[in-house]
Order: C-alpha cells, then sequence, then structure tokens
C-alpha cells in the first residue's frame, strides 16, 4: 500500500504517527473496518502517540486521507462507537506484542526515515528515505544530521532546481521512527536549506538547527 501527497499532509497534520506507520497498521489489518462510500475504504486505528483513534482512507490501495474520528461520515459508513475504540486499541496492541516477539526473536531493528520539505512554513511534499539501520550511530543530532546528508543533499537538489522557489524560506523536517520496546516513537529534526546548500558545496560546514 501506497499514500498520496494528500494523505502525507493530513498524517503529518492531523496525527503525530509517521507514514509508514500507518501504513504498517493498515498492512498487518490492525484496524476496524467500518464500510464503504464508493471504491473508498474507511478503517478506524488507534494512534498511540495522540491517544485517540483516527479513521483512514483507502482507495484502490493506496491511502488518500486520514480523518478525525469525529467528522460527518457518509451514510454507508458506521459511526464510530466507544466499543469501536476499544477494539482498535486491542488489535494495535496486538500488532506491537508481535514486533515485541520479533525483537526478542534477534529481528533486526531499523528507523523509517522521512524527510518533509516546507517552504514558507507549509508542507510542500514528503521525500521517503525507506528504512535505515542507524542502530551504530549516535543519537547526538550532529551525528544522524551527517548520516543523513547525501539524501538531504539530494532532496535540496530537486529545490534548487525550482527557480520559482524562495530558497531562503525553505526548511526540512528529518522524521526517524522506530518501534523498539514495542512502541512507536518518532522524533523529528530541524535544518535549513541554505545550511544543507553550504554543507554541499563546502563539504565542511556542519548545518545548524532551524528555529
Amino acid at each position: 500500500m501506497k499514500f498520496t501527497v494528500h494523505a502525507a499532509e493530513r498524517i503529518n497534520g492531523r496525527t503525530k504517527m509517521y507514514s509508514d506507520d500507518v501504513l504498517s497498521i493498515l498492512a498487518a489489518g490492525a484496524t476496524v473496518y467500518l464500510g464503504s462510500d464508493g471504491n473508498t475504504l474507511f478503517f478506524l486505528f488507534y494512534s498511540p502517540p495522540d491517544k485517540e483513534c483516527k479513521i483512514a482512507l483507502v482507495r484502490e490501495e493506496h491511502l488518500i486521507s486520514i480523518w478525525e474520528k469525529g467528522f460527518a461520515l457518509p451514510g454507508r459508513v458506521r459511526r464510530v462507537s466507544s466499543s469501536m475504540e476499544s477494539r482498535a486499541r486491542k488489535l494495535l496492541e496486538t500488532f506491537i506484542y508481535s514486533r515485541i516477539k520479533e525483537g526478542l526473536s534477534g529481528t533486526s531493528r531499523y528507523t523509517h526515515v522521512s524527510i518533509l520539505v516546507y517552504v514558507g512554513g507549509k508542507f510542500e511534499y514528503e521525500h521517503r528515505v525507506g528504512e535505515r539501520n542507524l542502530t551504530n550511530i549516535p543519537r547526538a543530532f550532529e551525528h544522524i544530521l551527517v548520516a543523513m546528508m547525501p539524501d538531504l543533499i539530494q532532496v535540496a537538489k530537486v529545490v534548487e532546481e525550482h527557480a520559482e522557489t524562495d530558497k531562503a524560506t525553505v526548511s526540512y523536517r528529518i522524521i526517524l521512527s522506530s518501534d523498539s520496546r514495542g512502541a512507536m516513537n518518532r522524533k523529528t529534526h530541524y535544518v535549513k536549506h541554505e545550511d544543507v546548500m553550504k554543507r554541499m558545496v563546502t563539504g565542511v560546514e556542519e548545518p545548524e538547527l532551524a528555529t
């Protein structure tokens, strides 16, 4: 399953979850099916960092949006009840427990990485880096930044190709997400476009954190 640009924006704006975590929950079936409207399917899932349920809209194997549980739903879609919310939470707990067992059995743990691009403080798009094994990299931001610099430079080059974009307003959010200890943890780091460009040109200067 994949997600649309609109869905990525809704995940970022309406949840504290990482997009790949949402896809993992949907792929694992850790959801409560609410019904459909045309070819759009509605699934209720529990978001641990938000401590509440959200609704995922899926169409043709694509996550197309995230709705709040209180939104008005189409007529054929079941309204969210407390029992449904309890069921969604229990399904997520089972899903997380299965991942804990994988960890205890020696399965390698990876960090999901994504870079969100903002222009003038507004979300534009998400560059999905994928899974990275950052186990042996110190958690200090400077070390994470060095590890991610090749991917940041790749994104920065694309931004530079858009002449109409005011580069001074561009910044990036590096999203690191992992499920170590069975909990979906999400870390966000910020860096300015201009600082990535300095690094690319000089190969020496360390980028500064964006405020």
